[in-house]
């Protein structure tokens, strides 16, 4: 039986923060990931299994030709795996203004 402190997160996260350009933030991206995990309130093979469900989604997807795309692309991992959780957090509208 896998480990249940983490471990299996934390491996993932590494990997597809290398994987996607950004293995220098890979820490960041695994406390990240450990804050969702905990929010989620999934057992960690259940969160593991989204995680790597999600993980295809960005590197579908076209790069952008500029450099420092990695941070970009895990950003919109991140923005990706919080959907998909339900996890998205709705602002408020904007409010109209009445006019007198």
């Amino acid at each position: 039986m896998p480990p249940a402190g983490g471990e299996v997160v934390a491996a993932l996260v590494a990997d597809l923060a290398a994987e996607l350009g950004d293995a220098a933030s890979a820490a960041a991206h695994q406390e990240e990931a450990a804050a969702l995990w905990r929010r989620s309130g999934l057992p960690e093979a259940e969160f593991a299994e989204v995680l790597w469900e999600e993980r295809g989604r960005p590197k579908r997807r076209p790069a952008p030709r500029q450099g420092g795309a990695g941070p970009v692309r895990v950003a919109a991992f991140f923005v990706l795996l919080r959907d998909r959780l339900g996890l998205i957090e709705v602002a408020d509208p904007p409010r109209r203004r009445r006019r007198p």
